[in-house]
């Protein structure tokens, strides 16, 4: 999560807290292409997958963002 906070703009994490939890899902396709690649999972990073209780690179990037837009939110005081 650190990692993946450090890439992003602050205009990006505004974007993405500032979202419903419906809308923050929505960013899977860029966002979550982004992590699938850079975290390796579409190379088989179990242990990524497997920390996120995911069976596949698409469910885990789901997770991924998901616990980034909450942290985001908390981060903002949302």
């Amino acid at each position: 999560m650190d990692r993946l906070t450090l890439q992003l703009s602050q205009a990006e994490k505004d974007k993405i807290a500032a979202a419903s939890s419906a809308d923050a899902i929505i960013v899977h396709f860029s966002l979550g292409a982004y992590i699938r690649k850079v975290f390796g999972l579409w190379r088989g990073n179990k242990a990524l997958m497997a920390s996120c209780g995911a069976l596949n690179p698409e469910e885990a990037s789901v997770v991924i963002i998901r616990e980034l837009w909450a942290r985001l939110r908390r981060q903002s005081g949302l």
